[in-house]
């Protein structure tokens, strides 16, 4: 049918691309959906209207590994406050996730995480607090930002980092999707499940390293997960 011929391409080989957070750019170039140009210009005005959001406030982020979801977003409801926020903001893998919010929360998470047991707790080197509510400012005002923008359709499925999904072919639903993506958290490990499910067993992780392949070693040691580095 329609669908398995945009899945398997000529090639007959079965494709779909995935990028983690601004990578989710970068896929929905290399599946046609956008002009480099149009891509290079929203990631700019992305990042300004993100920093503008944060510019008065002090936040970071926080890498915990070791701990259940569980176990950390009922911290994060614990520490929350109308001032102090914090929140898991990337969903990497099972035991792995990062933490984003006002710096006085994560100095407070920091320490109880410790001593839930967490293996490890590291402040990131970051100059905000990325894919949280801190941003929504941000991602209503890029939503405005890309109303007037045309997508093309995949030639190939793209994952959402919003959703864990497959990325959908109506043009609102795009664009709300982007603008969400910008204040809530990045779904990876729901991402590279969703591929799984449509039968992708081998990935390949292009950039200069190798910490989504590392994921990937920790979400199904079955699949095939292998760095190229451009």
């Amino acid at each position: 049918d329609v669908y398995k011929r945009q899945l398997y391409g000529q090639s007959n080989q079965l494709r779909a691309y995935c990028g983690y957070s601004i990578g989710q750019y970068t896929a929905m170039y290399h599946a046609g959906m956008l002009p480099l140009d149009v891509v290079i210009d929203l990631i700019f005005k992305r990042a300004e209207l993100m920093n503008d959001a944060l510019k008065n406030i002090s936040t970071g982020m926080l890498a915990v590994i070791g701990l259940a979801e569980e176990t950390i977003i009922e911290l994060c409801e614990k520490i929350n406050t109308s001032n102090n926020q914090i929140q898991i903001s990337n969903f990497n893998c099972y035991g792995q996730y990062t933490l984003s919010g006002n710096l006085n929360a994560i100095d407070s998470i920091a320490n109880s995480l410790e001593k839930l047991g967490a293996k490890k707790v590291l402040k990131l080197n970051v100059e905000g607090a990325w894919h949280c509510k801190l941003l929504k400012s941000a991602s209503i005002k890029f939503r405005r930002l890309i109303d007037s923008i045309n997508f093309s359709d995949a030639n190939v499925p793209v994952l959402d980092n919003y959703s864990g999904n497959i990325l959908s072919k109506d043009s609102i639903q795009i664009r709300n999707s982007l603008a969400k993506h910008i204040s809530n958290p990045v779904k990876w490990e729901s991402c590279i499940r969703t591929m799984e499910k449509i039968g992708v067993d081998s990935f390949v992780e292009l950039g200069y390293g190798q910490v989504l392949s590392k994921f990937g070693f920790f979400i199904n040691r079955k699949l095939s997960f292998k760095p190229f580095y451009i």
